[in-house]
């Protein structure tokens, strides 16, 4: 993985925290990014599982946090519309959108296990 960098969607982030085996290797000493938003959606996803658990979760990985542009959520939203015109089952969601868009326009890898960006060029897809 060296000289890879990564954009860490919410599910490769879900995962990472969780401990599965597949994501590992993702888990520390590689340089990547993720914005607030994913934070949100992981802090909710592991709120069942209690605050205290959830808050680590978000702390873990706020230091990673990237700030995004204007530019960058049009350009989402163009990416978003077009997958959907020419799949109209896709249903990538606005942050995945956002970040996969970060993903592209910061040469990053986007980390995903979502089956949504299987085969999608720029993506790192790990089970």
């Amino acid at each position: 993985m060296e000289g890879k960098a990564f954009f860490l969607d919410s599910y490769a982030i879900y995962e990472i925290t969780a401990g599965n085996p597949n994501y590992r290797k993702y888990a520390q000493g590689i340089r990547a990014i993720t914005t607030r938003l994913n934070l949100m959606e992981i802090y909710y996803a592991h709120l069942r599982k209690g605050a205290r658990y959830a808050d680590d979760a978000y702390e873990r990985f706020l230091g990673i946090c990237s700030d995004f542009s204007d530019t960058e959520i049009k350009e989402a939203m163009k990416i978003k519309a077009k997958l959907k015109s020419e799949n109209s089952k896709s249903n990538i969601s606005c942050i995945d959108a956002l970040g996969y868009t970060i993903a592209l326009n910061r040469k990053l890898l986007f980390l995903t296990g979502d089956r949504e960006f299987r085969g999608m060029v720029n993506v790192e897809f790990v089970e």
